[in-house]
């Protein structure tokens, strides 16, 4: 991690009062500077659940680079669970990272404590919620 940050990148941890990691936010220095050269106004969150044993949820901060058409990854965040506070925590270091430009637009999944936290962090984006269907036939 000490690389990532020499390179330009960005790390932040947060802990709990017994020294566990609560939060580690990683954006590598390449990750940073295709996504504030982008000025992409909308970013999607979302975080996976059970993806490794230790039981950390992965969070995703996503846009669509205008350069390549595809969507990048701007940020990554390990969480030890989804409550307020540490959901807090991650878009807060999320926040630090859009210094060029607050996003406008989030696009979310029905997280309702994801929703709540992203309307108080990123209080003039616009939250939009996707809830995906399957449709079986």
């Amino acid at each position: 991690m000490e690389t990532v940050e020499e390179e330009g990148g960005s790390v932040e941890d947060a802990f709990d009062e017994d020294g566990n990691v609560l939060v580690h936010f990683v954006s590598s220095q390449a990750m940073k500077k295709t996504f504030i050269e982008s000025t992409c106004g909308t970013v999607q969150v979302n975080t996976s659940f059970d993806f490794e044993s230790s039981k950390y949820k992965l969070c995703g901060f996503c846009y669509l680079n205008p350069a390549t058409n595809g969507s990048e990854f701007c940020a990554l965040a390990s969480l030890a669970d989804e409550t307020t506070m540490t959901l807090r925590i991650a878009f807060e270091f999320f926040k630090k990272l859009c210094s060029h430009v607050l996003p406008q637009v989030i696009i979310v999944d029905k997280d309702f404590t994801e929703i709540a936290v992203l309307q108080q962090v990123f209080r003039a984006a616009r939250i939009v919620c996707v809830i995906s269907m399957l449709l079986i036939i």
